[in-house]
């Protein structure tokens, strides 16, 4: 992607760019016009079990 922005930077057209790079222009525009991470990460539910729990149903789910 630094080579599709180097080459539109220094006035080369969008679809020679994409050409010469073999990304598409609607690839890079759209990440182009990205400003930062889509979503904040996610965070831990209240319920999610701790990793002692989780062993412990593992233990047990992989006993005869």
């Amino acid at each position: 992607m630094d080579a599709y922005q180097a080459l539109t930077l220094a006035g080369t057209t969008a679809r020679t760019a994409a050409a010469m790079t073999g990304i598409a222009r609607s690839s890079a525009d759209r990440d182009r016009r990205r400003p930062g991470p889509s979503r904040p990460p996610r965070q831990v539910p209240a319920n999610a079990l701790t990793p002692a729990e989780r062993e412990e149903v593992l233990r047990l789910l992989d006993s005869p």
